[in-house]
């Protein structure tokens, strides 16, 4: 891949300019402030925007506006290995989200979705720290996480597409799903929401079921009990009231009768007194009585006879014994209705407890639906769900942590293979004077000189070509055989003029796989056989 061209069509002090570039060794040529530096921002404003205006620093929408007033516009078109061309386009807005991108094919005009960053495989920190070197721009400042994430993919599979990175963030995002490491969340808590509110549900339920089901152990017995209470009340208004009352009767009536027929014989007799006392009276009227005294003592006579038959000793007895049993059937149905009532309320309280059964069953069986309604039923499912949860989310942890050790692990790995190539060209810059250089995870460098010395020890010349050497080992590491390009700006600044030479020397034999786009004002560097463009 490498940058084929580029239209400024208004970014700082440039308009309506055009440089055309080759593959292998590009120059731009000029003196100071000839807009060397403008070029190189305008190459990563078209690769990776204008930036915005909220940092400390100016944004290149700032920096570079026109001058006369115009706004940063133009193209950069890049040839990829597959020989495709791509040209991408930028207008930069006021702010950024008003900026113009668009990417297409410069032959057909169709329209591609990627973003550049995307085409060119690597971020902005990342290409600022190896295919771009900005003048006196050394050392690995800020994160290199993007680096390192690369290198330790190449250093696993030999391919930075297969991502630890990746990967790790696909098992997070799993994991998040399930339960956040901070906060509440995920649907692992919505599960144990879900349970606690059918437990609680279930507890309410199961206590009302509970009682209810206690009530209705005890009404069944309750209903026996009046059962066996009125089934003896009603044996005993039949043996203790029926049964006398019906007696009594039966004697009563019997009585009754004795007492008719003794009435019968008492009328009888009467009329033998009136016959009696009819003759008497016929007697005493023959012996010549006067009529008056007559009278007297036959009607004496026959008062005193009527009295006396009039109640005799028989009937009165049966009358005694009917009274007697009148007043026994009536205390015993005056008792009877006592026992009537008791028997009644006793029906009442056994139809009020039989439909206090039916109510509390009818209670129990809505109880038991509202309980497979709330989940009851499925309560058993949701917990399986639980567990399998758990499990899957114990399963994602393991797996993370088994991926970051073993990114460990690769970091620790690519750490050699990087040194060996910075080691090989720095040995080449420095004419063999130093062959072996080290680098940590984070890129700090020391020279092995018997003993690792920092690189703050040395001369800035010698930091500068230290930071050339592992810049052009990981541009190796990075992209391998892909024809990457590099952008270097006045690199040779502080060196001396043997290790410019071996310097000059070494980024030339790299032309043959590289594209090497150098900005300088050292118009001696190189051959003559190059690209150069002149800046005025």
């Amino acid at each position: 891949m490498i940058i084929k061209s580029l239209e400024i069509i208004s970014f700082g002090k440039f308009k309506d300019k055009t440089i055309n570039l080759d593959s292998g060794l590009n120059v731009i040529l000029g003196d100071n402030e000839s807009g060397k530096s403008t070029i190189m921002s305008f190459i990563y404003a078209m690769l990776y925007g204008f930036g915005d205006n909220r940092g400390k620093s100016a944004s290149l929408r700032e920096k570079y506006t026109p001058w006369d007033g115009g706004v940063c516009e133009g193209k950069l078109t890049l040839n990829l290995t597959n020989g495709e061309d791509i040209t991408i386009y930028r207008k930069a807005g006021s702010v950024k989200k008003q900026d113009t991108l668009r990417v297409y094919n410069p032959l057909t005009g169709q329209e591609l979705s990627s973003m550049p960053e995307e085409i060119i495989g690597i971020g902005s920190d990342t290409f600022s720290k190896t295919l771009c070197l900005k003048q006196l721009s050394t050392a690995f400042n800020g994160t290199n996480e993007e680096i390192v994430q690369k290198l330790s993919n190449i250093s696993a599979g030999g391919d930075e597409n297969v991502s630890f990175e990746k990967a790790i963030k696909i098992l997070e995002n799993a994991r998040r799903e399930i339960k956040p490491l901070r906060g509440s969340g995920g649907t692992l808590s919505q599960i144990n929401a879900q349970i606690a509110d059918l437990e609680k549900k279930r507890a309410i339920y199961l206590s009302k079921l509970s009682e209810l089901e206690d009530a209705q152990k005890v009404l069944p017995r309750m209903q026996k009990s009046v059962d066996e209470v009125k089934a003896n009340y009603e044996n005993e208004l039949s043996q203790d009231f029926i049964s006398p009352i019906a007696h009594l009767q039966g004697r009563i009536e019997e009585k009754e009768a004795q007492r008719n027929i003794s009435s019968q014989k008492t009328s009888i007799s009467r009329k033998k007194i009136y016959i009696l006392g009819g003759i008497l009276s016929a007697i005493l009227s023959v012996t010549f009585l006067p009529f008056s005294l007559l009278f007297i003592i036959a009607s004496a006579v026959l008062i005193i006879l009527g009295i006396r038959t009039k109640n005799t000793p028989i009937e009165s007895d049966i009358d005694i014994e009917i009274q007697k049993l009148n007043d026994e059937l009536s205390e015993l149905e005056k008792n009877k209705a006592s026992h009537d009532d008791k028997l009644k309320r006793l029906k009442e309280n056994a139809d009020i407890a039989e439909e206090k059964l039916s109510s509390l069953t009818l209670k129990i069986n809505s109880l038991k639906m509202q309980l497979s309604e709330s989940g009851e039923e499925n309560i058993g499912s949701i917990y399986e769900k639980k567990a399998f949860l758990e499990k899957r989310l114990s399963i994602l942890t393991l797996a993370i942590n088994s991926l970051n050790t073993a990114h460990e692990k690769m970091q620790r790995n690519f750490t050699p293979h990087l040194n060996k190539k910075a080691s090989e060209y720095f040995g080449k810059i420095t004419s063999g004077k130093y062959t072996k250089l080290f680098s940590d995870e984070q890129f700090n460098l020391s020279i092995d000189m018997d003993i690792p010395r920092k690189s703050e020890l040395f001369s800035g010349g010698t930091v500068d070509q230290l930071y050339l050497s592992l810049r052009l080992a990981l541009i190796d590491m990075l992209f391998g055989d892909d024809t990457a390009f590099l952008i270097l700006d006045q690199p040779f600044l502080q060196y001396d003029d043997t290790r410019r030479k071996k310097a000059v020397e070494l980024l030339e034999s790299l032309t043959k796989n590289r594209q090497i786009i150098l900005f300088t004002s050292d118009k001696t560097a190189f051959s003559s056989n190059k690209h150069t463009e002149m800046l005025t």
